[in-house]
């Protein structure tokens, strides 16, 4: 098959598959301002797509995880209610995802966002029916390393060859902890440098690119 070199493609949620900052962003300024806190700069909140939610506020507001913990709740009503939704998939995701689909890759995802937010932005941008797994963070906590989540994902689709896709340093280390390649997209939040240093395996511009890589190139360098 034109794609043996990879039996699966991962795709990391947020900066990948949808343009998400708005909501996020908007939901850390309410979780702060109802806490009494002061707020971030525009720089500083967008640091917060990605990583661990609680661990990026800690870094932020020089506060203790039980404090960044307890924001959780407040940034999760705005949520709910209303973050998820300011947000988009990036022009040409759809049809990547559906070229992918036609050519009969098995495609799934894994996110640092709670497994239930994952999956109702999924549906609510038609996305999930492409997919044939999705895992998340816990909304407890009790599994927001996104290496292990990875782990987990590979390990219950019996996925060896397969080829993670993500925006940031984190996907990249996740690929790397399991032995599966990287590739970096350069449409998110993550720059090409962070992405490089972090020892991407490809870098993809566009949509149309990683299309290509999957399809035509797969695992050559």
């Amino acid at each position: 098959m034109e794609y043996a070199p990879f039996e699966a493609v991962i795709f990391d949620l947020d900066g990948t598959l949808t343009e998400s900052a708005p909501g996020i962003v908007n939901s850390i300024r309410y979780a702060l301002k109802k806490a009494g806190l002061p707020p971030l700069s525009e720089a500083e909140l967008l640091t917060c797509v990605g990583p661990p939610l609680s661990e990026q506020l800690m870094a932020l507001l020089h506060i203790s995880s039980q404090e960044a913990l307890a924001l959780l709740p407040l940034y999760r009503e705005y949520f709910i209610r209303k973050g998820m939704f300011e947000n988009r998939p990036y022009d040409g995701i759809a049809e990547l995802l559906g070229s992918l689909h036609a050519a009969g890759m098995p495609m799934m995802v894994c996110t640092g966002k709670p497994e239930p937010f994952a999956k109702t932005i999924l549906e609510h941008f038609e996305l999930e029916s492409f997919f044939c797994d999705c895992i998340g963070s816990t909304l407890d906590g009790r599994l927001k390393d996104k290496a292990e989540a990875l782990a987990i994902l590979l390990k219950r689709n019996g996925a060896r060859r397969a080829l993670m896709i993500g925006d940031r340093k984190y996907d990249v280390e996740a690929a790397s902890a399991n032995g599966i390649p990287c590739a970096g997209v350069l449409w998110g939040y993550g720059s090409q440098e962070e992405l490089e240093q972090a020892g991407a395996d490809y870098l993809c511009r566009t949509p149309e690119e990683l299309r290509k890589l999957i399809l035509h190139t797969g695992g050559e360098e």
